[in-house]
Parts: structure tokens; sequence; C-alpha cells
């Protein structure tokens, strides 16, 4: 149980560092993080950064070979705000080309896997 909530901490910490800088590499975060104890693996660390990327907290771009760009996408409470509410366009993070948000109706992702009956 003690595991899950030091995963909470840290990528909440990271959360704040990024969203303090706005924008910063993945190097210098990993170093402000360590500076302030957080010694994180690069494994770890990496599916950190995957984990907030896919959640729509924040957005990694490949800058070189060895570094990438990390910025904030949203607050926090505005993203899940829209999730909860089931908005279905209007520029919300979920909408596609067609208009259809993450609403949970028969166009969602889950739904155009076939064999999948609702």
């Amino acid at each position: 149980m003690m595991m899950v909530v030091m995963v909470s901490l840290t990528k909440s910490t990271l959360v704040e560092k990024i969203r303090e800088a706005g924008a910063l590499t993945d190097v210098d975060l990993h170093k402000s993080m360590a500076k302030d104890g957080h010694v994180i693996p690069d494994d770890r660390f990496n599916k950190y950064l995957l984990d907030l990327e896919i959640m729509g907290l924040v957005r990694v771009a490949w800058v070189t070979k060895d570094e990438r760009r990390i910025e904030a996408v949203a607050e926090e409470s505005e993203y899940y705000g829209h999730a909860a509410a089931g908005s279905s366009g209007g520029g919300s993070r979920g909408s596609d080309s067609n208009g259809s948000g993450a609403g949970g109706d028969d166009t969602s992702y889950e739904a155009s896997f076939p064999g999948l009956e609702r």
C-alpha cells in the first residue's frame, strides 16, 4: 500500500515542476527532481512521463536524439472536469475530427474493437 502512495506523490511532484516551468527538457526535469531528493531510475521516470502524457496532463516531444521537451497541457481539475462532464466537442481534449468526444457513446475507442458488445 505504501508504494501506491509514493507513486502518486512522485507523479504529482513531476506535474508541479512541469507546470512551474511551463516547459523544460527531460534532462532538466530529472536533475530538478534529484536536487529535491526524488531520485527516480530512468525506466520509472520514462514510465511516469508516459502515464502523464496518456492522462493528458503533459505533452512530450523529441528535441534531439537524447532529449525531450515536456510541457504542461492543462490544469488537472480542468482535464477531469471535462472528462467527468462527458463533453463532446467544443475544443475539449478527447474530441476528434468528427466531433465525437469521450462521452462513452458507441463511437468511443473501446466500441471500435470488433466483437466488443455493449
